[in-house]
């Protein structure tokens, strides 16, 4: 019942923000190398377990399915691949693509971390993007970006934000953490947390 109600709401979520003009609109860089975001995620809500080792994960990100919403799981990976960090972008689609053209074995599902890392013996190592999105009710929404280390499945770099929908949710919700991802990955350090008195 509980995993029933979940999914509707998700389902609703993504639905909604569908038919806002300015959300889930994958975007190009300005002139700074970012994302044109009205906000920014707080330093509270990043955990960074380890720098960015571009000579490890540079070559290659797979960006997994997050929902049965193309929509969502294509702004995803389109605004991965837009930031131009890393030379291969691949979604589950991808991932399948090159399975069969290779004739690998080992990844019975493409957007099973278990497979990925069977993919990594052959392919090498690379990130693994896990998306989160949902609907908390009313205008209210929650996103996050979880960036795997394929080699030991560990999460190396977290982003989460909260937003309210009044005129879409790209700016405020989703381009914040992209463009937190994308300072992980350049090697910039994260604003210190404040401590609150």
């Amino acid at each position: 019942m509980i995993r029933t109600a979940l999914v509707a709401g998700l389902v609703f979520g993504a639905t909604f923000v569908s038919g806002c003009s300015s959300t889930l609109k994958a975007g190009q860089l300005n002139t700074a190398g970012r994302f044109d975001a009205s906000a920014s995620v707080a330093p509270e809500n990043l955990k960074i377990e380890r720098p960015f080792d571009k000579s490890r994960f540079g070559a290659k990100v797979v960006v997994l399915p997050f929902t049965e919403n193309n929509s969502v799981n294509e702004f995803y990976y389109t605004s991965i691949k837009n930031a131009g960090k890393f030379e291969t972008v691949l979604d589950k689609a991808g991932v399948e693509k090159l399975v069969i053209q290779k004739n690998l074995t080992g990844v019975s599902d493409a957007s099973s971390i278990l497979s990925l890392r069977n993919l990594s013996t052959t392919e090498g190592t690379f990130l693994v993007i896990k998306p989160y999105f949902e609907w908390k009710g009313g205008y209210d929404y929650t996103a996050s970006l979880d960036a795997i280390d394929i080699t030991d499945g560990n999460v190396v770099f977290h982003a989460e934000k909260k937003a309210f929908n009044f005129a879409g949710l790209d700016k405020t919700l989703f381009y914040p953490i992209f463009n937190s991802f994308m300072d992980w990955v350049d090697g910039v350090p994260p604003p210190p947390v404040i401590s609150k008195p």
